[in-house]
């Protein structure tokens, strides 16, 4: 079931050449982009300026993708715009502070879980309905989906609208991800991957205290007292977007993880994924019963430097960029020995 209020209309979805400049400014703003439709004002998170300001006009021929013959879609004109969604679902303070910032960049729907859906990676529901309902939480709209968070990317990218996002940004999530073992089972950095499976270039982002208890900050988080940071840390993550969002597409994926005291003086570096582990996930509880107890493990296979794990540690914005799974090399002596 959708959380209660806001709903204003529900939905069931059944399975069934030249290369742009980076940018380092947000000047991606609907009017650069072309001039003469203009988006429904309920389609997308709104700023101040009137919707045929803020949403901008049709998409360049060059971008245009076309009905891609789903029979449930949201009209709308066809034009640039962002996805934001995460994994910690619609409830959290977190995602309508995303959206706005995300929104000064141009136009920003958001397609994110009904409820929390942390450590399923890059599930996909196989069986049974996926669930939309449209709400509206922290005055944003939002499209609140009964599915994982890479469900959330793939009816975004091919079911709910005319036309698929032209960048997606997942997050805020309350917990770094970082590492590989952590950001393969990460469903922030899942909602990313789809992304770039569908060809679309993505932003995933994670924040956590290195001063505080996980626990103590986790609660925190979720209060109305952690606005103020949820603003400041959405306020760098529109920063990091804007030149993805000037340029794209790129196939462009990158993982970042911010300290929740970064600002805009916070050391960045550039890192690779650490190679990491975890250990025991589930605690029994009763016999034939196990629940999930993280307890921050973190087993170093390799030495951190230059790790996104060290750059966190220190203190940094750490930048990784990613790509979805491609082959590996076999150890020396090991493909003889399969007879290959």
């Amino acid at each position: 079931m959708a959380p209660p209020g806001g709903l204003v209309h529900s939905m069931t979805v059944r399975q069934g050449s030249g290369v742009p400049r980076f940018a380092a400014s947000p000047a991606a703003t609907g009017e650069d982009r072309g001039k003469g439709a203009t988006a429904r004002s309920g389609d997308f998170v709104g700023l101040t300026p009137p919707p045929s300001a803020a949403c901008g006009g049709v998409s360049p021929a060059g971008r245009r993708r076309g009905n891609r013959g789903f029979p449930e879609r949201l009209s709308s004109p066809l034009v640039d715009w962002i996805l934001v969604t995460n994994d910690d679902g619609v409830e959290v303070p977190s995602l309508p502070a995303l959206a706005r910032a995300i929104a000064t960049l141009g136009p920003v729907r958001v397609v994110a879980p009904d409820g929390e859906r942390s450590w399923v990676g890059k599930a996909i529901t196989r069986f049974g309905p996926v669930r939309v309902q449209v709400v509206e939480r922290g005055g944003v709209q939002m499209h609140a989906v009964s599915g994982y968070p890479a469900d959330c990317v793939q009816l975004a990218l091919h079911g709910l609208f005319d036309e698929p996002p032209r960048l997606v940004v997942s997050g805020i999530n309350a917990g770094y991800n970082h590492g590989s073992a952590y950001i393969q089972s990460s469903g922030t950095v899942g909602a990313a991957l789809e992304a770039a499976i569908g060809g679309v270039d993505a932003l995933a982002l994670s924040t956590q205290s290195r001063a505080r208890a996980w626990k103590e900050w986790r609660a925190w988080s979720l209060s109305p007292e952690s606005v103020p940071m949820w603003e400041r840390l959405a306020g760098l993550a529109a920063g990091l977007a804007a030149p993805l969002w000037a340029a794209a597409p790129q196939g462009v994926l990158l993982n970042v993880n911010l300290p929740d005291d970064a600002d805009g003086t916070t050391p960045r570096r550039l890192t690779r994924v650490a190679d990491v582990g975890y250990d025991r996930l589930f605690s029994r509880v009763a016999e034939g019963e196990y629940r999930h107890d993280y307890r921050g493990y973190l087993n170093h296979f390799s030495p951190p430097e230059g790790t996104d794990v060290q750059a966190s540690a220190e203190g940094c914005i750490a930048i990784t960029p990613l790509r979805p799974i491609h082959t590996a090399a076999l150890p020396e002596g090991l493909g003889e020995a399969l007879g290959i």
